[in-house]
């Protein structure tokens, strides 16, 4: 089974959606590979405030480089987990939507995850425990790709 999430540039949501599930996975014995990825990636590494608080919270990552979103990974992907239900309807329109889920569905948050990017910790705080809230809910409906 692979679960992927997808944001913009996959330097900041998607890697901390990304590491925050391989734990929580592990942790309710549910195996699985996680991916992270982006629509639009510049050649790069995730974001230091990204790697800061997955560390504050118990998460060491190694320079992961940024990924882009693409065919080849829509399809080995069982779910794809988008953190905007914009980047959502993109990856349906592309032949997806019978695995594709928004973090704004009201099956997981309702709401979507706003980009922290060039924002201060507070908001990477902030988008961290948007994502915890979601993990639960996110690995119901990786159940049900099983």
């Amino acid at each position: 089974m692979v679960v992927t999430f997808v944001c913009v540039g996959n330097t900041c949501r998607s890697p901390l959606l990304k590491h925050l599930f391989e734990r929580y996975a592990f942790q309710c014995d549910f195996p699985c590979q996680v991916k992270s990825a982006g629509l639009s990636v510049a050649d790069g590494k995730i974001s230091p405030m990204t790697k800061k608080i997955l560390l504050e919270h118990g998460i060491e990552v190694e320079n992961q480089n940024t990924t882009v979103f693409d065919e080849r990974l829509a399809e080995e992907s069982d779910l794809i987990i988008a953190v905007t239900g914009k980047i959502a309807d993109f990856i349906s329109e592309r032949g997806y939507e019978n695995k594709v889920y928004s973090l704004s569905s009201p099956l997981i948050n309702g709401e979507d995850m706003a980009d922290p990017y060039g924002a201060g910790i507070e908001e990477y705080e902030r988008i961290y425990h948007q994502a915890l809230s979601a993990l639960p809910k996110i690995l119901t409906i990786a159940k049900m790709f099983r």
